[in-house]
């Protein structure tokens, strides 16, 4: 995302989602450090009461501070106890590519989603169960997601979502 320097979230809709790291502290809507988060943006910046590790509802601060990036950078970031992103020290952004053994499975073009890399799968050096952005395929159903609302699913049974397993959870954010 880009941070405008009024912190109106790079221009976003109301709705509209972006991944956010969690601060150094481990405080961002209650996430524990090592936990990702999707935040998403609302006019108000209301988290709506979720509970500790459920995705919540933030906002950029007026100076864009979020783990020191400035005005206009972007990032995408995990945080882990003692900064470690492949190598990455605490603040540090981290966007991160699928290799190709982490089978995408042909998505629609636009359509992205949060997921987690199988234990076989290698993710520019993330081990097995660490978070990355991933594309995501349409043969999961989105139970009636309108464009540019996100959810945290689970994958059905005969759904095929990158390589997940039945029942494993990916953050799905679809577009049109």
């Amino acid at each position: 995302m880009r941070c405008k320097p009024d912190g109106d979230e790079a221009g976003l809709e109301a709705g509209a989602s972006v991944p956010l790291r969690c601060k150094p502290d481990g405080d961002e809507a209650g996430i524990e450090a090592g936990e990702s988060a999707r935040l998403r943006w609302t006019p108000d910046g209301d988290e709506v009461g979720l509970g500790a590790g459920e995705s919540a509802p933030l906002r950029w601060t007026p100076d864009c501070d979020e783990d020191g990036i400035d005005a206009g950078e972007s990032s995408r970031l995990r945080w882990t106890p003692d900064g470690d992103e492949a190598g990455l020290e605490a603040g540090e952004s981290a966007p991160l590519r699928w290799k190709p053994d982490c089978d995408e499975a042909g998505p629609e073009a636009g359509e992205s989603a949060r997921l987690r890399c199988k234990p076989d799968g290698d993710e520019a050096g993330l081990g097995a169960g660490e978070s990355a952005p991933l594309r995501w395929t349409p043969d999961c159903d989105e139970a009636g997601i309108e464009a540019g609302e996100s959810s945290r699913l689970r994958c059905k049974p005969d759904g095929d979502e990158a390589g997940l397993e039945a029942g494993e959870s990916a953050r799905l954010r679809w577009t049109p």
